[in-house]
């Protein structure tokens, strides 16, 4: 122990006979340092992200089994059925509630944390008045709604995204509430081996106007036969 003192002592120029101090705690990073760290594969820091976001995979998981196992038999329509229901509304879906937990998990998903998406973000002065969901998790919930409105067509193989013509969001989807789509199918092509289908899509919040929805969107998809 002498020894040491000796060697503090001609480090800094004190001697002690108590040990050093412990060294501060180090600051507790913000979700935004977190969320750096995390682009730079900080495992650290991720586990602390994860941490400050309340994402409970399991309970996502029985929303999901839920909302599917209510669904109804869908209708099967053949080729030219299908065809001739261009430029007609083809449904409305169910509503789907958009839970803090799934805007938690969409920010560590996606690495976007933005303080307007986080559960304080009322009390930290957010002119929403409350977290509200990501812009594009509100436009990652088109699929699953789109089939809750779709009927099956005959000798389909598969589906897949070709593209969107138009997007808007025009009113932000708070924490907790739920949104349906409203679809509308503006054409049917004949492309090689299969379709190419124009929806005219529209997110609706509940409780709110039909003419202020989240997100208004021209979406293409091919089906393939």
């Amino acid at each position: 122990m002498a020894a040491a003192q000796r060697r503090l002592h001609q480090i800094t120029g004190h001697l002690s006979s108590s040990p050093p101090p412990p060294p501060a705690p180090a600051p507790v990073a913000s979700t935004a340092t977190a969320m750096a760290a995390v682009h730079n594969n900080s495992t650290a820091a991720a586990a602390e992200l994860a941490d400050g976001f309340k994402c409970d995979l399991k309970s996502l998981q029985t929303v999901y089994d839920t909302f599917q196992s209510a669904a109804k038999p869908k209708e099967s329509v053949s080729v030219d059925q299908w065809k001739t229901k261009a430029g007609t509304e083809i449904g409305v879906s169910r509503y789907l509630k958009v839970e803090q937990e799934r805007i938690d998990g969409f920010s560590i998903t996606t690495m976007d944390p933005q303080w307007i998406h986080q559960r304080t973000a009322g009390e930290n002065g957010s002119p929403f008045g409350a977290p509200i969901a990501h812009g594009f998790l509100v436009l990652s919930l088109c699929p699953v709604l789109m089939g809750d409105v779709l009927p099956s067509i005959d000798g389909a193989k598969m589906g897949v995204n070709y593209g969107v013509n138009k997007l808007r969001w025009v009113s932000p989807v708070k924490a907790g509430k739920s949104v349906r789509m409203r679809v509308k199918l503006i054409s049917v092509e004949s492309i090689k081996g299969g379709l190419q289908n124009t929806f005219g899509c529209s997110i609706e919040v509940e409780g709110q106007a039909q003419d202020k929805p989240a997100c208004v969107l021209e979406w293409v998809t091919r089906v393939y036969l």
